[in-house]
């Protein structure tokens, strides 16, 4: 099943609602991505991929998007921060 976030569509499953900030769209999937959009326009501005375990509880967990950054959870309670306009 797609995710449509205005007439963008997407091949997996979004976990949590999108977060908005600095014309970013912040969307996590359930395969250990995020993504990072041009609000403007939909274009993948980043895409930031970790390796989930073969057995991981699904959740619905989002992402927080402040000063600047994007905070993420994952499993093994590994916390990343990411750039909001570019990850590299």
């Amino acid at each position: 099943m797609a995710n449509y976030y205005g007439s963008l569509s997407y091949p997996v499953k979004c976990l949590a609602r999108h977060k908005q900030k600095m014309a970013v769209v912040v969307i996590r999937t359930g395969d250990g991505k995020v993504f990072g959009l041009d609000a403007r326009d939909g274009k993948r501005k980043w895409v930031y991929q970790r390796a989930t375990p073969a057995l991981t509880v699904r959740s619905n967990v989002g992402v927080l998007v402040t000063h600047g950054a994007v905070f993420a959870g994952f499993a093994g309670g590994k916390l990343v921060a990411l750039n909001l306009t570019n990850v590299m």
